[in-house]
């Protein structure tokens, strides 16, 4: 039987939809484990998400840090799934493109997603991002313009598919409430912004004084002292709640799991292509997405939404979507040599210089960073040592890159 490693954001402290993933794609890809990747710069404190982890998810035993570590332990995975979630949205040897897997194996994308409708790539790193990816096995994205552009920028087929979190029902997430009751108000909104200025948007909104007037406002992530609410409190506010307010992916998610009315606040430092991709496929009308909380506008709630097409529409999303996964899991695996990463050859050929107040810091090809004493007009010191000046550097990448 294959072992199954799930890679994924299941190590994050703070993002509750980023724990919901991998629990739920566990629950549909049977003899899996999440692969325990948590960069150095991840602190997991002993917090209520961490009681989540050690109970609901099925995490491999040794702990990866860095890609090496991840190349040493590859051998113990037959099947390696990424996603969900953003997980081809930043490249700096991510190991979400799997460039540390090596050997006879499958590599799967499972509703990837590149956080935005661009994925701009120049040279070198483009070829090599293209590279890595054209060594999964089989690709599907979270949004159609992940689709677009995997043909349009690598080349490479992919296919939509839902969100993990929308492959199961109500019922498959009560063993998470009832895990830890939590009491509610009998009338309240549930509200989650990952963004504090929402807050502070949506209070002085026209709609906060018409749901204020009838309902009480909760913060379905933090309780009155502030503190992160548990993962069964939180999946209870949602629940519960007689309508909903958030500008999370997430909480829109549940939202519609729990058919509850919401108001969805766009967000275009996080992405609006994924929820906007979310309205087309469930054919959710864009009027559930506000840009802004208007301070004359109180009627967003006014047209309720008719959740019989949209469960419908999910439904058979669900088909497609469970039809990859098996397919994927049924193909054969391909051998995967080890790319190494070479961070000289893959950076991007560009300058840029940040003025100090006693040097210059130089940015040669994205990523090796040089400190430069002054001189007077254009000419600087590469490495401290070796004079040269502006007009120069074409030259001098043009030698480096001959290499």
């Amino acid at each position: 039987m294959d072992h199954i490693g799930i890679l994924n954001f299941h190590f994050s402290n703070e993002n509750y939809g980023a724990l919901m993933v991998p629990y739920s794609l566990q629950k549909i890809v049977s003899n899996s484990e999440i692969i325990n990747y948590i960069p150095s710069s991840e602190d997991l404190i002993n917090s209520v998400f961490s009681v989540f982890r050690k109970r609901f998810l099925k995490i491999s035993k040794t702990r990866m840090e860095t890609s090496k570590s991840l190349r040493n332990n590859a051998y113990y995975f037959d099947t390696i799934i990424v996603g969900s979630d953003q997980v081809f949205k930043n490249y700096s040897e991510s190991p979400y493109f799997l460039m540390w897997a090596h050997g006879k194996k499958k590599c799967i994308s499972y509703a990837a997603s590149f956080g935005s409708e661009q994925y701009d790539l120049v040279g070198q790193r483009h070829c090599h991002v293209q590279r890595l990816l054209s060594r999964f096995d089989a690709h599907s994205v979270r949004e159609s313009s992940g689709v677009h552009i995997m043909k349009n920028t690598f080349g490479l087929d992919a296919i939509q598919v839902l969100d993990p979190t929308l492959l199961l029902d109500p019922k498959d997430y009560q063993p998470i409430i009832d895990s830890e009751p939590c009491a509610q108000p009998e009338k309240y909104v549930g509200v989650m912004f990952l963004d504090d200025e929402h807050w502070d948007e949506f209070r002085a909104s026209a709609l906060y004084k018409k749901l204020s007037a009838e309902y009480e406002i909760v913060n379905i992530c933090k309780d009155e002292q502030g503190e992160f609410r548990s993962v069964p409190q939180w999946l209870s506010y949602i629940k519960h709640a007689s309508l909903m307010v958030t500008d999370s992916f997430h909480g829109t998610v549940f939202s519609i799991i729990y058919r509850k009315q919401f108001i969805t606040r766009a967000t275009a430092n996080r992405g609006n292509a994924r929820l906007e991709s979310l309205c087309s496929t469930l054919d959710i009308p864009l009027s559930r997405f506000c840009p802004s909380f208007d301070k004359k506008n109180d009627t967003q709630f006014d047209t309720p939404l008719d959740f019989a097409p949209v469960w419908k529409r999910i439904e058979e999303e669900r088909v497609v979507s469970l039809d990859y996964l098996k397919r994927s899991l049924a193909m054969e695996p391909t051998y995967k040599e080890f790319i190494p990463v070479r961070r000289d050859r893959l950076s991007i050929p560009i300058l840029s210089i940040e003025e100090r107040e006693h040097d210059k810091r130089l940015l040669l090809f994205g990523c090796i960073p040089v400190v430069c004493k002054p001189l007077k007009g254009n000419s600087m010191y590469l490495f401290g040592k070796i004079p040269f000046s502006r007009e120069t550097l074409s030259g001098l990448k043009r030698r480096l890159f001959k290499r």
